[in-house]
């Protein structure tokens, strides 16, 4: 017959008498479990406590996974919120995450306040700083209007789309032919 009480069961009950009371009558515990160490442990015992065991870190596991995930979740909602808040400021809010400077430590950790939710004032102290280094990353930025260029080729074409006339490098053919004589030709 195989006994299915754990081997160190405190509610596994104790022999009563004299080996196991103390003088107030309570029960020794350490007596109890010295009993139970003499006990050889059946297979029954070793493979209920592999059951048990794999169950416990089976439920561990899940439990680790969604630790995780909520993480992850909660990580992603504060990011969102950081986005929403400098969107205020920028202009394409995640150059809030882009320009930060990783010298001054993790972003996310220095827009938390005490609480650990996201502070508007420091997301805002934080976009300012950047549009301050960057001024064109701001809402607020106007571009200066440029001139247009002055040497435009469309503004010098006459009527007609030609082309203004290019002073004369050299002589033409024709100029050379009908006037050998002004060209060199010795003849």
């Amino acid at each position: 017959m195989t006994d299915l009480a754990p081997i160190d069961d405190p509610a596994d009950p104790p022999v009563l008498g004299d080996a196991n009371e103390n003088a107030d009558g309570t029960i020794d515990t350490h007596r109890v479990r010295e009993r139970n160490a003499e006990r050889p442990a059946s297979v029954a015992d070793v493979r209920r406590l592999k059951r048990e065991n794999q169950a416990l870190r089976a439920r561990a596991k899940t439990a680790e996974q969604q630790a995780a995930d909520l993480a992850a979740r909660y990580d992603a909602a504060q990011r969102a919120d950081v986005i929403r808040l400098a969107g205020e400021h920028l202009d394409d809010a995640e150059d809030l995450f882009r320009f930060h400077d990783p010298e001054a430590g993790a972003l996310m950790d220095a827009l938390r306040a005490d609480d650990g939710t996201i502070d508007a004032d420091l997301v805002a102290e934080h976009a300012a700083r950047i549009v301050e280094a960057r001024p064109k990353l701001g809402v607020d930025y106007q571009p200066e209007p440029t001139r247009p260029p002055t040497d435009r080729p469309v503004e010098s074409l006459r009527p007609g789309a030609s082309p203004a006339d290019a002073p004369a490098t050299g002589a033409s053919w024709q100029q050379v032919i009908s006037n050998p004589q002004r060209f060199g030709d010795p003849t």
